[in-house]
């Protein structure tokens, strides 16, 4: 799928990708990313959540850190 020419990735080839890692299922696992690095997501950060919890099952534990603009550094804000 495109948007404005621009190639969006899917759930599934996340999936896919993240399950090339190895990952166990069943872990706890701390997720920090730039959404930016991973690229332009068809449903946005949602699939990435969703790819994860199909990669890793249903057990895991999925951890992600909340910060605001006022400590990065790298905010836009």
């Amino acid at each position: 799928m495109t948007s404005a020419g621009v190639r969006l990735i899917e759930r599934p080839e996340l999936a896919r990708d993240l399950a090339a890692l190895g990952l166990p299922p069943n872990e706890i696992y701390l997720i920090h990313s730039s959404l930016r690095r991973v690229g332009r997501l068809a449903n946005g950060p949602a699939a990435l959540v969703d790819a994860l919890r199909d990669t890793c099952g249903p057990r895991s534990t999925l951890v992600a850190p909340a910060f605001t603009a006022d400590n990065s550094t790298t905010s836009r804000a």
